[in-house]
């Protein structure tokens, strides 16, 4: 277990002690009122540990940042979580540590991520009458707005394993009828906790299912996942590799906003 602060833009921080940051992070955000309020995450994994959080839909920002103990702290029972249930160890503490630093804070949120190519973007998706046809829009506009090397399209099976059924990249022909054992690598993380990631070195990255890159031949060296569900149906994943330079936040909303909009057309189409 570690200690983890969680704040809001300008707000006091909450001490939390958790098995890991998407713990802290439920946890945290029931200390602060928050979780009713949560609707879509984004999260940007920094390299000090820190997580950057906001909910795609409303602009709301969080930081999870790990730190140490400086005092003892009794904890309560576990509760359940109430905003990732599906993670584990979670516990809600009234912690009593002093002089917490100052938190992380968030840049004002993007004042609008509306442009004509995204708006174009979405018509196409809603317009699709077939699943395949709304992974392979979904994908080229991804591609289109956001700079990076490879993309794919990996869909959820009812024993929650991840195919490739859509890919656009150097290795496409490769990847494309693979499998993602259910739960596991990146993509299985999010779409099982229903959030978006940047991972900017993804193979010091446990959750990472490296066997992809080992079959294909392909070195993923940055990478961008967003979990395309809608109303709690869990339908796949959009994941984005290699940016030229590295994803931004503005680009993990953007991926974000897509598979949302993908996957009201999937429950439509499918």
């Amino acid at each position: 277990m570690a200690w983890f602060l969680v704040s809001t833009r300008g707000g006091k921080p909450a001490a939390v002690e958790a098995s890991n940051w998407l713990s802290a992070l439920g946890n945290g955000l029931e200390q602060l009122g928050a979780v009713a309020s949560i609707d879509r995450l984004a999260c940007e994994v920094l390299a000090n540990g820190t997580v950057l959080v906001r909910d795609v839909r409303t602009g709301q920002g969080f930081v999870v940042q790990p730190r140490e103990a400086s005092q003892s702290s009794a904890l309560e029972e576990p509760e359940e979580m109430l905003l990732m249930p599906a993670d584990t160890e979670g516990t809600t503490s009234e912690s009593g540590l002093q002089d917490d630093p100052a938190p992380v804070m968030l840049a004002d949120p993007l004042s609008s991520l509306s442009t004509p190519q995204l708006t174009t973007l979405l018509s196409r998706i809603e317009s699709t009458t077939t699943t395949a046809a709304a992974w392979r829009v979904a994908l080229e506009g991804a591609r289109a707005l956001i700079p990076a090397e490879s993309v794919s399209a990996l869909a959820r099976d009812w024993d929650g394993t991840l195919r490739f059924v859509d890919a656009l990249g150097p290795t496409a022909d490769r990847v494309i009828g693979r499998e993602v054992p259910a739960g596991q690598g990146i993509a299985g993380f999010c779409v099982l906790r229903q959030v978006s990631l940047i991972i900017n070195e993804p193979h010091r990255d446990p959750r990472f299912f490296a066997t992809m890159d080992r079959v294909t031949g392909y070195r993923t060296v940055t990478l961008i996942a967003a979990p395309v569900c809608y109303e709690g149906s869990l339908f796949g994943c959009l994941e984005m590799l290699n940016a030229p330079e590295a994803f931004t936040q503005e680009h993990l909303e953007l991926i974000s906003i897509i598979a949302d909009s993908l996957a009201e057309q999937l429950l439509v189409v499918g």
